[in-house]
């Protein structure tokens, strides 16, 4: 692939960032962080997103509000909107707390001081990687964890931004068509890739685009980014992010971004200590399990499998999502695919508030599929060293359509 050019690199080192450009990121996402603030916003929706009465005023705070012409707007009716929730979520600098009535959409504190310590160009280098490792599952639960905006971004900047100039405006829904194009699109033009002229929507638009080209910038930084001296880098950004060896989307970028070299890193899970008090239902099936938080998630396996009088031998996994709205998953030793091994994760360390489930699959093949909630997390309790069925409705499917006797 070719190299960015001579001109394209001395684009890059003449950059300044801060919160006027490139694009208006850096005001954007700090407007937003400051709307959040450190109470955190209500939000009782299974997402935790923005809540709804929300959404036109943080839009008229943002550097150009959209003001749709809907009556009922969404979160994904304001792309730009829809674009910083996914960054707040993919950096981990917002996660959610509570579950229900209870749900909030919060400001992670120890992230939170890591990213004031970072510097302009830090910051921005540090947004367009949670751009790239993001994925549409962090906004929607029906969307799928294995695609996000960043699988379009190059599509977009050398296809549908060939447009001749003065023509006709464009509803985004037909020039980029569906929330996750629009949110897609509306990143581009935070990151100052994407030059994008609107019109005022009309009754029933969310975005009127007028025209769309690629900025002088978006030309240079993509040619960096694809620059293939750097592919090594380049796939191990996308696919695992931050690596143990400390390598980040700067690693590209320093001969042309020199003061960036600090971006944010991950934090120990918190533990909550005391008594975890479970709803394991099937269907209207179910039993109450209480386990003490330092147990493993082993042993609540080993529990929920005797409450239902089921035998042990099959592959099992918990599967939920974390604060940050990724997919989290916990299963034995050997499984392909899980994030942690259940002999050595604590039941403490669930990313689960009172209110919240996971759900027990067990036995692929059969496909079993359990409902575990969180109700409740009691006091501590040193007389308590082991886990206890304390209450059960119904009996217990049959774990198998066939008798014993007929083996």
């Amino acid at each position: 692939m070719q190299k960015p050019s001579s001109s394209q690199l001395k684009t890059l080192q003449a950059t300044k960032f801060d919160e006027s450009g490139p694009g208006t990121i850096l005001a954007d996402f700090e407007t937003l962080l400051s709307f959040i603030g450190p109470d955190g916003l209500r939000s009782s929706g299974k997402n935790v997103r923005i809540p709804l009465a929300a959404l036109n005023d943080l839009d008229e705070r943002m550097t150009h509000p959209l003001r749709p012409k809907l009556e009922r707007p969404q979160q994904v009716s304001f792309p730009h909107l829809n674009g910083l929730y996914l960054l707040l979520k993919s950096t981990g600098l917002g996660i959610a707390s509570g579950q229900g009535a209870s749900g909030r959409l919060v400001l992670n504190p120890p992230i939170i001081s890591q990213w004031i310590a970072l510097n302009p160009v830090e910051k921005y280098l540090t947004l367009f990687q949670a751009l790239m490792t993001s994925n549409w599952g962090m906004i929607s639960s029906d969307e799928s964890s294995h695609s996000g905006p960043f699988r379009g971004v190059q599509t977009y900047l050398e296809h549908y931004c060939r447009r001749p100039k003065g023509g006709t405006s464009t509803p985004a829904s037909e020039q980029f068509f569906g929330w996750t194009d629009q949110t897609t699109a509306a990143l581009l033009e935070l990151f100052g890739l994407l030059d994008i002229a609107r019109d005022l929507p009309k009754k029933g638009e969310n975005w009127r685009i007028k025209s769309a080209k690629v900025t002088e910038f978006g030309h240079a930084f993509m040619a960096r980014l694809k620059d293939m001296s750097f592919e090594y880098n380049f796939m191990d950004i996308v696919l695992d992010g931050v690596s143990d060896e400390g390598q980040w989307l700067a690693d590209i970028f320093r001969d042309v971004f020199p003061d960036c070299h600090n971006t944010l890193q991950p934090v120990e899970a918190e533990f909550v200590d005391g008594i975890w008090q479970f709803k394991v239902s099937w269907g209207t099936v179910w039993r109450r399990i209480l386990i003490p938080a330092d147990m493993s998630t082993d042993e609540l396996v080993e529990g929920i499998l005797k409450a239902f009088k089921f035998d042990s031998d099959h592959l099992y996994q918990f599967e939920m999502r974390d604060r940050s709205g990724q997919e989290f998953r916990i299963g034995p030793e050997g499984l392909d695919g899980v994030d942690e091994f259940s002999d050595e994760f604590a039941v403490g360390y669930l990313p689960l508030d009172p209110g919240g489930s996971m759900r027990f699959h067990f036995d692929f093949g059969a496909d079993w599929r359990f409902d575990v909630k969180l109700e409740k997390i009691l006091a501590p309790d040193e007389s308590m060293t082991g886990l206890k069925i304390t209450e059960k409705k119904g009996n217990a499917p049959k774990q198998y359509d066939y008798d014993n006797d007929g083996w």
